[in-house]
């Protein structure tokens, strides 16, 4: 008995097992936010109609996620390690609340 599922290829393998990384996630959101800030900003101070509104965000957010994975990776990057360290940051300060409240 043989198996005839076709086997999938190993660029398919690749992007199947790829974590997700935080670069992407962040140029999503921000993407998202772009289109979510034009629509809102958009309906509540113009009288144009609602699908320019729409396409103009879509745009923007389309243009936004390109520069953020492309050119502009690297400002994410640093996005990235600056939060870390902030996290790192509060934490040490949280710890150093918590060992000088207690003596």
């Amino acid at each position: 008995m043989s198996d005839d599922r076709p086997k999938p290829s190993p660029e398919r393998e690749r992007r199947a097992s790829r974590p997700v990384e935080f670069e992407d996630t962040a140029a999503n959101l921000l993407s998202l936010g772009t289109l979510a800030g034009v629509w809102y900003y958009g309906n509540k101070y113009t009288n144009l109609e609602w699908h320019w509104l729409l396409g103009a965000g879509v745009s923007l957010g389309l243009l936004t996620y390109t520069l953020l994975i492309g050119p502009f990776r690297k400002l994410l990057i640093i996005l990235k390690y600056i939060i870390i360290i902030g996290m790192l940051l509060a934490a040490a300060a949280f710890i150093y609340k918590i060992v000088h409240q207690s003596s």
